[in-house]
């Protein structure tokens, strides 16, 4: 038997429609894509953190109660409702709207009622370009969640 040479192999299964298998390659792993956050994960986000701020603010004071927090969503803009309590006294609705330059709340117009101030429904809806039954319904809501709250209380 005659030694055979390599070359000699290749040509034989090339010739008869075998071929060497492929040499593998390696391709680099996909880039990962970068993380882009949706304009409502930073509202939420920004939201909770305003929340938390604000309740650990109300809690140096003994009195004061964060009782309702809300976030709400109109036409792609983010809104928020506030209500702190204090105890043997009244509540106080605050209403902001997240400005996403800033990544801060701003805080609705307000107005003054018997020394308080109260959101100004009609400036704000002016000012933020929402309906005033929409603004409204946020704050009928609140008020009647912090009123069931403020009944088992009693």
């Amino acid at each position: 038997m005659r030694p055979v040479s390599i070359p000699m192999v290749l040509v034989a299964l090339i010739l008869t429609g075998c071929k060497p298998p492929p040499t593998p390659v390696q391709t680099p792993p996909p880039a990962p894509k970068p993380v882009v956050q949706k304009p409502v994960d930073i509202a939420v986000e920004s939201w909770k953190e305003f929340v938390a701020d604000a309740r650990s603010e109300c809690e140096k004071n003994p009195t004061c109660t964060l009782d309702y927090e809300k976030m709400h969503e109109h036409d792609g803009r983010y809104f928020g409702i506030t209500v702190i309590g204090y105890k043997e006294s009244e509540c106080y609705f605050d209403l902001y709207r997240f400005d996403s330059k800033s990544d801060k709340w701003i805080r609705s117009p307000v107005g003054a009622a018997e020394l308080n101030e109260v959101i100004d429904v009609q400036a704000t809806s002016k000012r933020w370009e929402v309906p005033e039954a929409t603004i409204q319904q946020w704050i009928d809501q609140a008020d009647k969640t912090v009123k069931e709250i403020y009944s088992k209380r009693q």
